[in-house]
């Protein structure tokens, strides 16, 4: 089993400031916005009047913990396959990125970017995928 995780980091959510029109808004934001006297004051109007001035409001937690890779194997007793003419038999399954811990809102608390002033900022990172392989290995 492999983990890694991150804590105190904080991420600029840019997804949420970047928007035209009425694209790109989360579920989060699209439920908890304000829209009206009485409602939610969580989230601004969707409606605003200048989006993309960069404020604090964007800043988000970006601690996380990540299983990255696990692995379970059961090796058959060799009494049970010394019949079948096999030294040695191991079934096993792997996951690579199963499992993921994270209160930020986008897709990855993993945000990088190859322009240095973009450095912790989202801009539209994808998530990682998740790999399960069943495997068995066999000596004979």
């Amino acid at each position: 089993m492999f983990c890694q995780g991150v804590a105190g980091n904080k991420i600029f959510n840019a997804n949420r400031m970047l928007r035209y029109q009425t694209e790109n808004y989360d579920l989060d934001f699209y439920t908890n916005r304000w829209h009206g006297e009485g409602t939610s004051t969580s989230y601004p109007s969707a409606v605003m009047s200048n989006p993309t001035t960069p404020n604090s409001f964007y800043v988000e937690s970006g601690s996380y913990f990540r299983l990255k890779t696990i692995q379970l194997g059961y090796t058959l007793p060799v009494r049970s396959i010394k019949a079948l003419g096999m030294q040695k038999a191991r079934v096993y399954i792997n996951a690579e990125n199963p499992l993921t811990l994270f209160g930020y809102n986008g897709y990855s608390p993993e945000v990088s970017s190859s322009d240095p002033l973009m450095s912790g900022a989202d801009r539209g990172v994808y998530p990682l995928s998740s790999i399960y392989t069943f495997g068995v290995n066999l000596v004979f």
